[in-house]
């Protein structure tokens, strides 16, 4: 199921075995992965991991742009947005 797959890439994030790079890496690879794939999600998880995506395709290491986001950003919206999701 590919929502366990979104969970173990963000638990592993969120628990630091993953660094931010791969983080946005893998995470926006899966979620290209199912859209090319037409893979259909529970339409309130699709929202959560578009939310996520975009809030990846925003990440910045040093943001110059008014969009872009740093990690820790990065790292609050994950933290919420799991919260929401899980609990």
């Amino acid at each position: 199921m590919e929502e366990d797959i979104y969970r173990r890439i963000i638990d592993n994030y969120l628990s630091n075995k993953l660094d931010v790079v791969k983080f946005v890496d893998q995470f926006i690879h899966q979620w290209r992965r199912d859209r090319s794939a037409n893979v259909k999600n529970d339409s309130r998880f699709q929202r959560l991991i578009n939310s996520i995506f975009t809030s990846c395709d925003c990440y910045a290491s040093k943001p110059e742009i008014h969009y872009e986001i740093d990690e820790k950003q990065l790292k609050e919206e994950v933290v919420l947005l799991r919260y929401i999701w899980y609990g």
